[in-house]
């Protein structure tokens, strides 16, 4: 799987920050999902937007870390009790299937909606910028202006 998802900075200052498993768990799930509008057909099952579908032994070994130089994977009973926690916290939807189980990523479009992070527009931010750099300009020539009024008074005192 190639491209890219968004995620808001906020992350940083969100409890499942704390807890690096079901961090993990969710973020693999969530950037995982499918993006497309129309989904995908994975056997009979057709697999939304914001889904995912992978069985939890799958799951398991795509979660494997190294510590130590060694691979490591999670125990099975403490990635079901994560997300389990999830699907509590409302963060995740789970349906069995025959091909795996279906994760559902609640509130996806709030996470992947590209309207989301829009709060200027790229025309207002290239107004914006051109502001800036003439309100810096006119600062800096005021402050040239103001040196040579002050280097004349001075002057004009001394004669």
């Amino acid at each position: 799987m190639a491209g890219a998802f968004q995620t808001s900075r906020d992350i940083f200052n969100h409890p499942i920050w704390q807890d690096v498993m079901k961090f993990r768990i969710f973020f693999y799930i969530y950037g995982n999902a499918v993006f497309a509008e129309e989904g995908i057909k994975v056997g009979n099952v057709h697999v939304k937007r914001g889904q995912f579908l992978k069985s939890y032994r799958n799951l398991i070994d795509e979660l494997a870390y190294t510590e130590n130089r060694k691979i490591k994977k999670y125990p099975l009973s403490s990635v079901q009790r994560k997300i389990n926690q999830l699907v509590e916290e409302n963060r995740l939807k789970i349906e069995e299937t025959e091909h795996g189980t279906l994760f559902t990523v609640v509130n996806y479009e709030l996470y992947q909606g590209l309207d989301n992070y829009k709060t200027t527009t790229w025309n207002s931010v290239g107004t914006a910028l051109e502001q800036r750099w003439n309100n810096n300009k006119k600062e800096k020539k005021d402050k040239k202006d103001n040196v040579v009024v002050e280097e004349s008074e001075e002057k004009n005192q001394r004669d």
